[in-house]
């Protein structure tokens, strides 16, 4: 089973471990998540290998051996590496079979995908599953997965646990479990009424509109090294926010967007001092519902050396507020 996507494909393909496993399955996970696929042990006959798979992995393979595929979505980049989004997009488009016979399940949210899909649909080989109209599915006991955006990553585990002949009552018991990703949307703690919220996953725009729209009164901890199109797209979240902290070479052009938003925030320069002030603000204006959320819409490169450093680097100041509180 191979998972792309710009975003979800690590908690998909976590999921869908998880699923599995807990089903008592031998399943191996691995790719761009764990071990590299190299590195896998040996399943023999009924085993199943479950692989996140980046657009530079997909840009590097030779042969295509997923018998099912899992393409979540599609939005700009790794462009700097790719050129453009015809490039990105032909680096994806690796994990679809040409020839031998492959279940291809497809993300439909967006045009680009929708446009994806009634190309793919022509080839012979491929047995396709659209994943769209999701607002009607209740996954409220998956305390793991928030939002309608892991609505699309379990609705993807589901459909290829049920291609690989899991029954609906192991399928519903794995999602239940699941215990989520650490720097998903991952709660750390809560002080006084506050939640303290890790998604330093979240690397570009779209990642963090999953997170914002979860949240209703929002201490958000933003910035780094921007990708292109910065925060664009995330207007509409504005009256979520009640107050924006922003770190690292992002600080000038995301001062800029709040200003131009008239959202009030602080620049802070580090991480350290954005969670300090933003702790500090939201246990003193006591508001219903309060959530400290680092959702960066950023590379991590300009301060830390990977998005789970500074994840890191947040719970450990979140844990000093605590201990302290």
């Amino acid at each position: 089973v191979g998972i792309t996507g710009t975003n979800g494909k690590s908690t998909t393909t976590a999921l869908i471990s998880f699923i599995l496993e807990n089903a008592g399955h031998k399943v191996q996970m691995g790719g761009n998540i764990g071990n590299a696929a190299l590195s896998l042990d040996p399943l023999g006959k009924n085993g199943t290998y479950v692989l996140e798979l980046s657009s530079y992995q997909l840009d590097l393979i030779q042969s295509n051996p997923f018998q099912i595929a899992v393409w979540l979505n599609i939005t700009p980049d790794h462009l700097d590496r790719h050129g453009d989004m015809a490039g990105y997009i032909k680096a994806k488009k690796k994990i679809v079979r040409k020839d031998k016979p492959q279940k291809l399940i497809l993300g439909a949210d967006e045009p680009e995908m929708r446009g994806l899909a009634s190309e793919l649909a022509l080839q012979k080989n491929i047995k396709l599953c659209l994943i769209e109209n999701l607002q009607h599915l209740d996954f409220s006991d998956a305390k793991a997965l928030p939002g309608v955006h892991n609505a699309q990553n379990a609705m993807a585990a589901i459909l290829v646990c049920n291609e690989l002949g899991l029954k609906q009552k192991e399928i519903e018991d794995g999602i239940k479990k699941f215990p989520g990703l650490a720097h998903r949307q991952q709660l750390v703690c809560e002080i006084d009424g506050v939640r303290f919220i890790n998604d330093s996953k979240a690397t570009n725009a779209n990642a963090t509109s999953k997170a914002l729209v979860c949240y209703d009164t929002i201490y958000w901890i933003i910035g780094g090294r921007p990708k292109s199109g910065g925060l664009n797209g995330l207007e509409e979240h504005t009256p979520r926010l009640a107050h924006v902290f922003i770190i690292g070479e992002a600080e000038d052009d995301f001062a800029a967007w709040c200003t131009a938003q008239d959202i009030p925030f602080t620049r802070c320069k580090t991480l350290d001092v954005a969670t300090q002030k933003a702790a500090l603000m939201a246990l003193e204006e006591k508001k219903k519902d309060a959530v400290v959320l680092l959702s960066p819409a950023c590379a991590s490169f300009d301060q830390f050396p990977c998005f789970e450093e500074r994840g890191e680097t947040f719970m450990r100041c979140v844990k000093t507020i605590e201990s302290g509180a």
